[in-house]
């Protein structure tokens, strides 16, 4: 990858991080993909996510799979969120992307990873 600002061993390193938040997730969550949603929607803050499905299981889980079902899923409806990566014609969930050619589960892998990332970077000294 040219674009790659990290090296192989810590994007390796930082994507398996990433993986066992996930895996953590799924005690709350029913799957991957609703663990997924929740983490992105928190800034992949777990502790957050517990908290707010403490009070708002429910409704953030509904919320979750009504996304699922209505927005991901391209056999269930002409309405698609699209991964951002403009080279990329996937639809952006889990289950679908499984289903599409190996660059596209590469460019999403990459999308996710990357949303990791950046809710890890401090921000910068001088912003406020």
């Amino acid at each position: 990858m040219e674009n790659d600002q990290q090296g192989p061993c810590l994007r390796d390193e930082d994507k398996e991080k990433m993986e066992q938040v996930i895996k953590n997730m799924l005690i709350l969550c029913a799957d991957k993909s609703t663990a997924i949603h929740l983490l992105m929607q928190f800034g992949w803050k777990p502790r957050l996510v517990a908290v707010q499905l403490g009070g708002r299981r429910e409704e953030l889980l509904a919320e979750s799979e009504y996304l699922k079902k209505n927005f991901y899923s391209l056999e269930e409806n002409l309405t698609v969120i699209s991964c951002p990566d403009q080279d990329c014609g996937a639809s952006v969930g889990p289950k679908t992307i499984d289903r599409l050619g190996v660059r596209d589960q590469e460019m999403y892998g990459n999308y996710i990873l990357r949303s990791y990332l950046e809710s890890k970077q401090l921000p910068a000294p001088d912003s406020n």
